[in-house]
């Protein structure tokens, strides 16, 4: 008797990344989750990576608990200067997936009146994109 055993893959078909926009930097929690198309039977890997990790960081894998088809991971990101678009891959036997975090800046702007100049002290205004989760406080050397 011959038996025949065929090997179905399970491919990734989702990855997800909430929010899709964060301030750099900022206490906001980023998730992203990994999906397959079945429960896997084994622990099973799935590789991270980010195209600009100086703006958000993923672990280099994350793992599908067997009986599970997704896994969950956390997203670090950082301070930026500028909008930045952020390509995030989720990659598991040679299927790949892509998401884009956008990471922006904390800092809206800096006022400083003229009237400062040169005085060494004085009073200007700050402005950030997200709420101050607490008192703030500057220091600039101009």
């Amino acid at each position: 008797i011959a038996v025949v055993c065929s090997v179905k893959p399970n491919p990734l078909t989702d990855l997800k990344v909430s929010p899709a926009t964060v301030k750099g930097g900022s206490d906001t929690v980023v998730n992203g989750t990994v999906t397959l198309l079945q429960p896997v039977a084994v622990d099973t890997s799935v590789t991270l990576t980010s195209d600009t990790t100086s703006a958000a960081e993923v672990p280099a894998t994350v793992t599908i608990l067997a009986g599970q088809k997704t896994a969950t991971f956390s997203v670090t990101h950082h301070a930026v200067s500028a909008n930045t678009a952020v390509s995030l891959i989720a990659s598991r036997n040679g299927v790949s997936l892509s998401k884009t975090l956008t990471v922006a800046p904390l800092l809206k702007s800096v006022k400083i009146p003229p009237t400062l100049y040169g005085i060494g002290t004085g009073t200007g205004t700050v402005t950030l994109n997200i709420t101050a989760p607490r008192r703030l406080g500057c220091l600039f050397s101009l």
